[in-house]
């Protein structure tokens, strides 16, 4: 009984190609260019990305802090402020994700190595070393996103995001005003 021809042809291959196991695999189609794959930014310019990278970071860093906030902290006015902060940071991560999926922008997944260790250090107090610390952090926070959320919106072409960098703006103010002018003080002991 003779062979069917597709092993005699793969036989005849391995023979040419002296013997190596590979005759049998398909070979690869040459390509004039190699493939190349490109993170899009969409409508985007890098500046925007790298707004909404830092943005997203923020963000993240502001949930948690107030998670936190709103599960240790005795004080009701900063347990309130605390929930809004939340509340507003849950609706604008999903903006901003959903702004970075159209546009094709890979969003950070962790924190900066600075935001995870102030989340340990306000994870360590208590009581109104915790309030003082959270009221600095979000003051700060509000201060810095202002500031970063003003030059954004002053250069941010595409019609959604400068959308969204004006509400960052209203909620940063809301949350700056919500905290206390002056933090309670920490107890020393």
């Amino acid at each position: 009984m003779k062979p069917p021809r597709p092993v005699i042809a793969a036989l005849f291959a391995m023979t040419l190609a002296g013997g190596q196991a590979n005759a049998l695999q398909p070979q690869a189609t040459p390509t004039a260019t190699p493939p190349v794959t490109i993170e899009g930014q969409g409508g985007l310019g890098t500046a925007d990305a790298a707004w909404l990278r830092q943005k997203a970071r923020e963000i993240r860093f502001e949930i948690e802090a107030a998670k936190l906030a709103r599960t240790k902290l005795g004080s009701s006015s900063l347990r309130k402020a605390a929930t809004t902060l939340l509340n507003d940071a849950d609706r604008s991560q999903q903006e901003l994700h959903d702004i970075a999926r159209r546009n094709e922008v890979m969003l950070p997944e962790k924190l900066e190595p600075a935001q995870q260790a102030e989340l340990g250090h306000l994870r360590a107090l208590n009581g109104a070393a915790l309030a003082s610390a959270f009221t600095q952090d979000m003051r700060a926070a509000a201060q810095r996103d202002s500031a970063a959320d003003q030059a954004e919106a002053a250069v941010a072409r595409d019609k959604e995001l400068t959308r969204f960098v004006r509400q960052q703006q209203a909620y940063d103010h809301r949350h700056a005003s919500q905290l206390p002018a002056h933090p309670p003080p920490a107890r020393k002991g």
